[in-house]
């Protein structure tokens, strides 16, 4: 909701129940499809949505504008033929790869100093 630089107005996409602080806002939906259309709406409005924060030296999101805002539902049948959650699931898979290849890549750079 706030922050300096590259934090204010960050999205991100949880699968499992979670505690934030007052510096998040968290949207619950009722299907994972809806869930994936927000999480893209908002990422690739991201722009757009941190040039509505108020306030002074550190300008700040809030739930009201957050609430706010107009956000457009596709068409029933074009929503329902996208593919939200499979690119969601493929880039968490991504995602996971990349850590584990970190991890590696540590673990190698270990060794290989020691020697």
């Amino acid at each position: 909701m706030y922050g300096q630089g590259d934090t204010k107005g960050k999205v991100g996409f949880l699968k499992f129940e979670a505690t934030t602080n007052q510096a998040c806002c968290a949207m619950i939906c009722d299907n994972i499809k809806l869930s994936c259309y927000l999480y893209y709406f908002f990422r690739i409005n991201r722009n757009e949505i941190v040039n509505i924060a108020i306030g002074g030296a550190q300008p700040n999101l809030s739930k009201t504008i957050i609430e706010e805002l107009q956000i457009i539902k596709p068409k029933h049948e074009l929503f329902e033929k996208h593919h939200f959650e499979e690119i969601i699931n493929y880039r968490e898979k991504i995602e996971k790869e990349n850590m584990i290849l970190s991890t590696i890549k540590d673990m190698i750079l270990s060794k290989m100093t020691k020697a």
